[in-house]
């Protein structure tokens, strides 16, 4: 269910904004002084454009922009949830950079669209892939599945370069790992297309998920938040004492009703996806559980947001009722969702569709093969943000 992924890059563009957002930069500047635009003035550094920093409060950084132009827009547009505002700033009609805060109102993620900004070591926003490689000989590209943009994650700078692409122009050559379920792709050295220019570099907060995957896995947080999710489940699935038992070995705790028809659910001591869902810096967990009952075979998933000292339950979910959107659009009976991984914000998975013409509940005669979901921190519910075509199963379901 993991991403194979170095990354985990976050306020990436899900679809081309500049028609929708650019493109209608009205001059509304921030004071009504004169003021000339110096580039040096906005040196491109680690976790920081010029005086502007990450972490800072959103008010503070916007201060920083005096006499440019400032139209705001809601972050979606930049592939972010949770209604937060994107502050996107230009002058004299020439974009310069984007800023946007987290819920709690602190800098976590600036795009820098302009070329005349430089970074430490002499690149920019449109530096080319072959000067890029100048400075890392190492570089790989990576591709975002969703709208086939690769990104350069520089490690040692700490921002990451965007490049527009299509899977008709690619820079690198990507193997497929599994055709299954999401697409799911391996780095790539760059191979073609050296002269290909970037088109904006993010900076943010992040750092390698390496680094935190051996660690997370024994955080006391993590073994409470699964100890929470067995205790809804006997309090919540009316069990009482006598029509339970609950089954613990090394790989998995399993609850399961005494009536041998009854439903049993399995949580996996290494089930977890991991990933930043409501963007402010820090990694939350989703816990799957398998529910196996009379002709049915399902999973729940348990939602805990991260605190900075623990996980704290948000929600739960049912692989049947996430793709209800679809079905209501594709005019299908029902749905059953299966969660692969998390990433740049969203959560990534596949679904089967009954259209109510199945002779069995356990046949599927559609499918998707890839479905990504944004959380609204607000109601609470994942929101469809992109699906691939409804394809008909080939099998005797019809």
């Amino acid at each position: 269910m993991k991403r194979i992924q170095t990354v985990l890059l976050i306020g990436i563009f899900l679809f081309n904004p500049y028609a929708t957002v650019f493109a209608q930069l009205h001059q509304k500047t921030t004071d009504g002084k004169c003021f000339e635009y110096d580039p040096s003035d906005f040196k491109i550094m680690k976790g920081q454009l010029g005086k502007i920093k990450i972490g800072m409060p959103i008010n503070d950084a916007r201060a920083l922009t005096h006499g440019m132009t400032e139209k705001v827009e809601d972050a979606n547009c930049f592939g972010y949830g949770g209604g937060v505002p994107a502050f996107i700033y230009s002058f004299k009609g020439k974009l310069l950079f984007s800023l946007i805060p987290s819920e709690q109102n602190t800098l976590i993620q600036i795009l820098v669209f302009d070329d005349d900004m430089q970074t430490e070591n002499g690149l920019n926003s449109n530096s080319k892939v072959k000067q890029l490689l100048e400075k890392d000989p190492q570089m790989k590209v990576e591709l975002n599945e969703m709208n086939s943009d690769e990104y350069y994650s520089d490690e040692v700078n700490g921002f990451t370069y965007i490049f527009r692409t299509n899977d008709k122009n690619l820079i690198g050559k990507y193997e497929k790992l599994n055709t299954d379920t999401a697409a799911m792709y391996l780095s790539s050295k760059p191979i073609r297309r050296l002269n290909k220019k970037a088109d904006w570099i993010s900076i943010t907060d992040w750092k390698k998920q390496d680094a935190k995957e051996d660690s997370i896995q024994d955080l006391p947080s993590l073994i409470s938040a699964k100890a929470s999710v067995l205790d809804f489940i006997i309090h919540n699935e009316y069990f009482t004492s006598n029509e339970y038992k609950v089954e613990r070995n090394e790989e998995v705790v399993k609850v399961a009703a005494s009536n041998s028809a009854g439903r049993s659910w399995t949580i996996h001591s290494d089930g977890y996806l991991r990933g930043d869902l409501n963007f402010d810096g820090k990694d939350d967990i989703i816990i799957p559980v398998t529910v196996l009952g009379d002709n049915e075979d399902y999973s729940e998933y348990y939602l805990f947001l991260n605190t900075g000292t623990d996980f704290s339950f948000f929600s739960k979910y049912n692989s049947y009722n996430i793709a209800d959107s679809i079905c209501n659009k594709k005019n299908v009976e029902s749905s059953k969702f299966n969660l692969d991984f998390i990433s740049f914000g969203l959560i990534h998975g596949s679904s089967l569709y009954h259209s109510g013409r199945e002779k069995l509940k356990q046949n599927y005669s559609h499918m998707t093969d890839f479905e990504h979901y944004r959380l609204n921190l607000q109601t609470r519910k994942f929101e469809l943000v992109y699906e691939s075509e409804l394809i008909k199963k080939q099998n005797n379901t019809n």
